[in-house]
């Protein structure tokens, strides 16, 4: 642990400040404490001014958010559950902390440390009443040959406990250097820190030091080391000790320099400027937000407040979201219920989703599709028709009320079927929009893992390969090195989260058109947030599993049709590559529309059953495409009718609408269906 400085401190070494002449040297010892480099980050937020700020400003923004576990019910809808274990827990976590409190510990170690770290008591098998922040710099992951992460031991005081994985919560800054420890938003930053103290310790010290005059004497010529000494024993003499504070020295022969130039050559004020404006950066905090207004507005200012929200709180709250939804479904078993924050009293956020929304209607206006807007713009809803929204039917179903009259005229004195196959076209004209642009979607997305993964294993090939392919045996775990499944996850997630949220908010407004014409509708943008990111993620896990499991097995397979056949090093490289080209192939094509069809028609549902259940809707129908590419199972189901909350019979499995992915993959997967909803008869 580094000692910590202060104005009183007199544990550093004293600094020998030398004065340079044109000719010679006068030195004096002044007395300047040099501060020791931080050994730990715990110890830069003691004794850094800009460090504190900026930890304590992020520390009490997300001690300020609620986060709440959201529950998806049997009719697929998602609530705040007040009766999971930790709806209490997260808001009360102990008997000697609030829910605040515990919050700011636990961005206080995750920014500084890189780590945070929660005990659940009482043993972590079950849920817990009780959740203890540990002190980060005091914690040691272990691992062991089976395990990545065997145990936790926590070292305080002189003893020392052992934790079993189950009973940690892990919070970590990820970092491609080490797996199991994070690193702090300090590290990037810790030389111009170090900097920043050595240059307040010397500029402080000097500038306290009574015992010396306000200047500096310069000698033309040489001095010899007689010479210095009594020019030294001269000055001290008339100039040194409190009485004679102030007073200008005239030696002959000297001349007089202003301390004041040296601090202007050295240009202290420009220097810790810079070191600031690291360590500003570092932990993505605005200027005006740590009082720093030399060039404030109050425009600038709301701008600034918005940008620390977006781009450095809004990660920090969903990185604690991710973490603790997996955590949560591991302790309990519960894997229907997500932790989410809420943001709704976040003022920054709130005008910053009315400010996208003024520039939105500007670009519908002009005629640019709106579905389109609302993914540039990253709107989480969709802006109402009465607002003067101009959609395109090219990307936004609707069924206006003007288009009610004629649907009637076209249906009426017509047999149930041929109802229904209008419902259908219909249906099928509105969501194929959506379907294509997440084909392209997921085209775009598997062109660049393959390209990812080509070059991964042109870099490998050789360690993966070896020369000698007599009896070699590959397991499949070497695809670890070419395929990088945390990234590959996080990059369909990213990408998929607009595409869903617009089928989402779409589709449900399509259903309020249908039910309520004219009525305006916003549908409930939290229930929209958690359906998508509960949807992208599980989209993005098993696509990438799947996806991991076919390079592995073209690996195993390659390698060993290539020591059966006789092939070399080189050859069996390219049957590798050949592999993987097949594979991509496949998803560029038929799994790629596989998976628009499905996710896009799941989430069009959920949407349009959001909206029928919140205006209302009592009764819900299946129908079907009637074509030879619609399932047996779901033939069987044209023209049923259930409550809105009672799922569908389909097969074997309960379905609350054609695509729900509660059901199995050969119910739902390019399911050719639609659901009608009504309300009271």
């Amino acid at each position: 642990m580094s000692k910590k400085v202060n104005s009183t401190t007199k544990e550093f070494p004293a600094q020998k400040i030398e004065v340079a002449s044109s000719a010679g040297l006068i030195s004096s010892d002044l007395g300047i404490p040099t501060p020791e480099p931080f050994s730990d980050s715990i110890d830069a937020f003691g004794v850094h001014t800009w460090v504190y700020s900026c930890a304590n400003i992020i520390a009490n923004a997300f001690s300020m958010i609620d986060f709440l576990p959201y529950t998806q019910g049997k009719d697929g809808a998602w609530a705040v559950n007040e009766k999971h274990p930790f709806r209490e827990i997260l808001n009360n976590p102990n008997p000697n902390m609030s829910g605040m409190e515990f919050r700011r510990l636990l961005s206080l170690s995750s920014k500084l440390t890189g780590n945070a770290f929660i005990i659940c008591e009482p043993d972590g098998t079950r849920a817990p009443t009780e959740l203890w922040p540990l002190q980060p710099h005091k914690v040691t992951v272990k691992s062991d040959s089976k395990n990545f992460v065997s145990g936790y031991v926590y070292s305080v005081n002189g003893h020392t406990q052992n934790f079993a994985p189950e009973r940690i919560i892990h919070i970590r800054e990820a970092t491609p250097t080490d797996l199991q420890y994070g690193q702090g938003s300090l590290t990037a930053v810790k030389n111009a820190v170090t900097a920043d103290l050595f240059a307040d310790a010397w500029n402080r010290y000097f500038f306290a030091n009574s015992t010396r005059p306000d200047a500096i004497l310069e000698s033309p010529t040489a001095l010899s080391a007689d010479e210095q000494k009594r020019a030294l024993t001269a000055w001290k003499k008339a100039y040194e000790g409190p009485k004679n504070r102030g007073k200008i020295a005239v030696l002959g022969g000297l001349k007089y320099i202003e301390v004041n130039r040296l601090h202007k050559d050295m240009d202290f004020v420009n220097l810790r400027k810079m070191l600031r404006e690291e360590v500003l950066a570092a932990f993505g905090v605005p200027q005006s937000m740590v009082g720093i207004l030399d060039q404030a507005n109050y425009s600038n200012m709301k701008e600034q407040t918005k940008v620390f929200w977006t781009q450095t709180m809004i990660p920090e709250i969903r990185k604690f979201e991710s973490i603790m939804t997996m955590r949560v479904a591991q302790i309990t078993g519960d894997d229907k219920t997500i932790i989410q924050a809420d943001l709704s009293k976040v003022e920054a956020l709130r005008e910053d989703e009315a400010a996208r929304a003024a520039v939105a209607q500007i670009y519908v206006n002009m005629g640019v599709p709106l579905g389109q807007v609302v993914e540039a713009l990253d709107l989480p809803f969709e802006i109402a028709d009465d607002a003067g929204t101009k959609p395109d039917a090219t990307d936004q179903p609707v069924d206006d009320a003007k288009d009610e009259p004629k649907k009637a005229a076209a249906t009426k004195g017509l047999e149930p079927e041929s109802v229904n196959d209008l419902h259908w076209k219909k249906f099928d004209r509105d969501f194929t929009p959506f379907e294509q642009a997440m084909k392209s979607t997921m085209r775009a997305y598997f062109k660049g893992q393959k390209n990812r993964v080509m070059a991964k294993f042109d870099a490998m090939a050789g360690q993966i390969i070896p020369k000698n392919m007599k009896n070699v045996k590959v397991q499949g775990d070497e695809i670890g090195s070419i395929f990088d499944f945390d990234k590959e996850k996080e990059l369909l997630a990213r990408a998929a989260e607009p595409k869903i949220m617009n089928v989402y908010v779409s589709f449900g407004k399509r259903q309020a058109h249908k039910m309520k014409p004219g009525m305006p509708y916003a549908i409930n943008a939290s229930a929209a947030g958690v359906w998508v990111e509960r949807k992208r993620l599980k989209l993005a896990q098993e696509v990438s599993l799947y996806t991991r499991e076919q390079l592995s097995d073209a690996v195993v397979e390659s390698v060993s049709e290539a020591v059966a056949t006789g092939l070399s090093q080189s050859e069996t490289i390219d049957l590798i590559k050949n592999r993987i080209d097949e594979i991509y192939s496949f998803a560029n094509e038929a799994r790629s529309e596989n998976i628009a069809t499905t996710e896009m028609l799941g989430s069009a549902h959920a949407g349009s059953f959001q909206a029928a259940s919140d205006l209302g809707a009592e009764r819900k129908t299946w129908i079907t495409a009637r074509d030879n590419r619609v399932r047996e199972t779901h033939l069987a189901m044209e023209g049923v009718e259930t409550d809105l909350k009672t799922p569908f019979s389909v097969g074997e499995s309960p379905l609350q609408w054609p695509g729900d992915p509660a059901g199995p993959p050969e119910e739902i997967c390019r399911c050719r269906c639609d659901c009608l909803f009504e309300g009271p008869k």
